[in-house]
């Protein structure tokens, strides 16, 4: 199983991660370039390979789009006072 990230968008086939995501992905996951994380934006899914790392910045190039995932089941959540 892959570990999944968010990102603010993808652009032209490259994700950048910003911030705390990018900085417990660098340095407290240790990532290095060539690995793999699944990448989504709150729409779409994609692979994305790690280029560079930096202190705050991960960088991705997309591999692959991923099919995104539907419920089996649909549910209703019913308020009542």
């Amino acid at each position: 199983m892959r570990r999944r990230f968010f990102v603010e968008r993808f652009e032209a086939q490259r994700a950048r991660m910003e911030g705390e995501a990018a900085h417990h992905v660098g340095r407290v996951l240790r990532a290095q370039p060539g690995q793999v994380y699944e990448l989504s934006d709150g729409q779409r899914v994609w692979l994305g390979r790690v280029e560079t790392v930096g202190r705050d910045v991960v960088e991705f190039a997309l591999v692959e789009e991923l099919p995104g995932h539907q419920p089996s089941l649909d549910s209703t959540l019913l308020l009542a006072w």
